[in-house]
């Protein structure tokens, strides 16, 4: 829930950024790919351009860092938080290729009759 806050709605309106993830579609698989997850640290800013995904990362890091305060001194400390903060940023690039990939998973696998 973190995460969410800081990394979609915070940090994007400091930084005037869009960390949304926009499908590519077309082209080859290995192509897709790479572009879904360059995707996780790149994003679109407000005047047009493109930009690192400061939002996208320092959500994630943040979301880790709060998620401490969850936990008994024992299961906190900055190998812990560095742990969750790169399972939020590989999670949210797994996100980014299920985004990417599954119309055409859904259109080869579910056919409609």
């Amino acid at each position: 829930m973190s995460a969410g806050f800081f990394g979609n709605f915070l940090y994007p309106t400091l930084f005037k950024q869009d960390p949304r993830y926009f499908r590519l579609g077309g082209g080859g698989f290995r192509h897709r790919f790479g572009y879904g997850l360059v995707q996780e640290f790149v994003c679109h800013t407000d005047s047009g351009g493109r930009a690192f995904n400061t939002s996208a990362v320092l959500g994630a890091f943040t979301s880790g860092s709060v998620s401490n305060f969850y936990y008994p001194s024992d299961d906190r400390g900055f190998k812990l938080t560095m742990s969750r903060s790169g399972l939020a940023v590989a999670y949210a690039t797994a996100g980014n290729l299920l985004s990417e990939f599954w119309p055409d998973i859904k259109r080869k696998v579910f056919k409609k009759k």
